[in-house]
């Protein structure tokens, strides 16, 4: 990874890791549950814990309230949240920013795991497929 800015770099990376999220579910989008359990698949000594409440925003009137059930992040998910939302949540984007300096080393540890667990994955999936006799298109 070349990028020499820290926070620059854990952005990436963590935008990498859903590029190698299993294409199970039919949205195209991962979602940071699945990031966290990539990541915790990765390293199960990944801090994962309550971090707040979700905002909801209620169909009918368009306002936002905050949820009654907590989030669960993963330590890297909430390094990213604390810095990207740091407005909403209420968080110092100067601490923000001490933290993932001062935890990008293991994040980038967990995340080469991630990676080529993925990768991985995905190479089984994809020579499953080959074998796989598909019915001739006529």
């Amino acid at each position: 990874m070349q990028a020499k800015d820290k926070v620059v770099r854990l952005l990436i990376l963590y935008n990498a890791v859903g590029l190698v999220v299993p294409f199970k579910n039919s949205n195209n989008e991962p979602s940071q549950t699945e990031v966290d359990n990539l990541l915790r698949q990765a390293n199960p000594a990944v801090s994962y814990e309550a971090t707040g409440k979700a905002k909801v925003r209620k169909a009918k009137t368009g306002k936002i309230k905050r949820a009654s059930k907590p989030i669960y992040e993963t330590l890297y998910t909430k390094l990213r949240n604390d810095f990207v939302h740091a407005e909403e949540r209420g968080s110092d984007p100067t601490a923000a920013i001490k933290s993932i300096e001062q935890n990008i080393a293991a994040f980038q540890r967990v995340w080469r795991r991630c990676w080529h667990n993925g990768i991985s994955l995905w190479q089984i999936q994809q020579s499953h497929q080959s074998r796989v006799k598909r019915p001739a298109q006529s």
